[in-house]
């Protein structure tokens, strides 16, 4: 509308908060911002120095406070610092938030990169939150030097308290060629939770209901439900959580698998059954024999056992013990507060082994 009235308010020196129950979440000093005021509302953009008071998180790059209460969007320039440095466009909508795109970022110790925005919202009981929304996030999951699983277009949102985040967001997955096993799945979901409490709460974004049923923290896992593991020719389906960590200063990717099943034999009539798995695999990279960069699993998964052998009957606890690698594997490692031994020969093979 021609006939609107504009008012452009540049600030300088300006200083303000992102809190909620007393806790300040973001701070921001030496704020320089470009707002415009018109009958529409406000809208604009501060830039300045920031201070992020989230456990468990780190941000770091171009971060901008950005408003607008007129529910339009806009696709002028703001100035964001005195030298001039712009901010191009803001959408649509009515909020007050954190916002960066192209960060790098830190969550519970996981190195991602992508997009943030952080802000508050009244829920329809009068209840405030404070919410975490991530797009366009990337990350790798490997040992320093070889990266085993790469991470591409993460996107949802996590609730921030004072003890830290928590909440759920899936990625698209890509393996790396040089993996000894195959990884049948599209997308995975990460959990994430910097807490060292579970967390149960039932929020309503946007009309639709959203719980967060986790576990205590704090983990960053990346995890399929019903995946399917190819191993040495063998089908493995199970749930997969990958969990990377940092083991006498180097970094370590592990794979925990719960509700494994595996048929050996025909597909129609296996002889022998595996059921209700579950295992800690390790990844590790070698060379292989023919001096190429390789990376295979290491563990072992226990489960109920069936053997389906004519004039056979046996029932118990099946082992199964993976050794991709060329290497003996010796570890001692905490992992959701229990110790976990891995003590295998050097490989590779796939065994199986029953007991009880």
């Amino acid at each position: 509308n021609d006939d609107r009235r504009e008012t452009r308010l540049l600030l300088a020196n300006a200083s303000l908060k992102i809190s909620n129950a007393g806790t300040d979440y973001v701070t921001l000093t030496n704020g320089f911002g470009d707002l415009l005021i018109s009958d529409a509302g406000l809208v604009g953009a501060i830039g300045g120095t920031f201070a992020v008071n989230i456990p468990g998180v780190q941000l770091s790059g171009n971060l901008n406070i950005l408003l607008n209460t007129t529910g339009e969007a806009f696709d002028e320039e703001f100035v964001v610092a005195s030298d001039g440095t712009t901010r191009n466009g803001i959408k649509a909508g009515n909020f007050f938030q954190l916002s960066g795109t192209d960060l790098s970022i830190k969550i519970a110790g996981q190195s991602l990169s992508g997009n943030i925005f952080l802000g508050n919202e009244t829920l329809a009981d009068g209840s405030t939150i404070t919410r975490l929304g991530l797009s366009n996030i990337s990350a790798s999951f490997g040992d320093g030097t070889t990266s085993f699983l790469e991470l591409s277009n993460g996107s949802g949102i996590l609730l921030v308290t004072p003890e830290g985040v928590a909440g759920k967001f899936s990625v698209s997955v890509a393996t790396n060629p040089s993996l000894a096993f195959t990884l049948n799945v599209d997308e995975l979901q990460v959990a994430v939770n910097t807490r060292n409490t579970a967390v149960l709460e039932t929020i309503e974004i946007a009309g639709e209901p959203l719980t967060i049923n986790l576990p205590a923290g704090p983990y960053f896992r990346v995890a399929a439900i019903g995946a399917e593991l190819v191993i040495s020719g063998q089908r493995l389906t199970a749930d997969v959580s990958f969990q990377q960590s940092t083991v006498n200063g180097a970094t370590e990717t592990r794979v925990v698998i719960t509700r494994a099943s595996l048929k050996l034999g025909p597909v129609n009539d296996p002889f022998l059954t595996l059921s209700n798995g579950s295992g800690v695999l390790l990844l590790k990279s070698f060379t292989s024999a023919t001096g190429a960069a390789a990376s295979g699993l290491a563990g072992e998964i226990t489960g109920t056992v069936a053997l389906n052998v004519p004039g056979v009957s046996f029932s118990g606890t099946l082992g199964l013990a993976i050794n991709q690698t060329p290497n003996a594997i010796n570890e001692v490692f905490e992992l959701g507060g229990q110790t976990v031994a891995v003590s295998l020969p050097a490989g590779p093979f796939f065994k199986v082994s029953a007991t009880d």
